[in-house]
């Protein structure tokens, strides 16, 4: 792997920014434009594996609609003969969740995304997407029970 030229580093990180856009507005249709379609996603305890198993994960998860993802000091590194990649971001998302009875919380995380990379004809793709909680603040388990998934591993795990 070496560094990228800066066009390959700007799409690569435009990826990730669009990424986490999709998840913040569900803007489907820009998911699925960054996904290759044999991506999988690893969530916590979760893998996903396909672009259209992981729009579905993402659309059904109604109670982290509103929230805001920041992805930050990129690091990429590309093999262009295999026309792979990776790109690690540090991660900040702020949660605001509905409980059932209308009240709201609030949901801060932090971790370190890991992404992997494959050129299509289309460009650069994310091929693989897997996040690693660094620090969660305690509301983010009643988050993840209110979407109906089991609660994030301990940060660091």
């Amino acid at each position: 792997m070496t560094a990228p030229s800066f066009d390959d580093w700007l799409a690569i990180t435009t990826l990730t920014h669009g990424y986490c856009r999709a998840i913040d507005f569900s803007e489907w249709d820009l998911m699925a434009s960054v996904l290759d379609e044999e991506a999988v996603g690893v969530f916590g305890p979760r893998e996903v594996v396909g672009r259209q198993s992981i729009l579905d994960f993402f659309a059904g998860i109604e109670s982290a609609r509103v929230a805001q993802h920041y992805v930050t000091n990129h690091e990429v590194a590309i093999d262009s003969e295999a026309g792979t990649g990776t790109c690690s971001a540090y991660l900040w998302v702020q949660h605001a969740v509905t409980r059932p009875d209308a009240t709201t919380f609030l949901a801060p995380q932090g971790g370190v995304y890991s992404f992997e990379v494959r050129h299509t004809d289309e460009g650069w793709r994310l091929s693989r997407i897997q996040l690693t909680g660094v620090w969660a603040d305690a509301n983010n388990a009643e988050m993840f029970r209110l979407a109906g998934g089991p609660p994030p591993p301990p940060a660091g795990d």
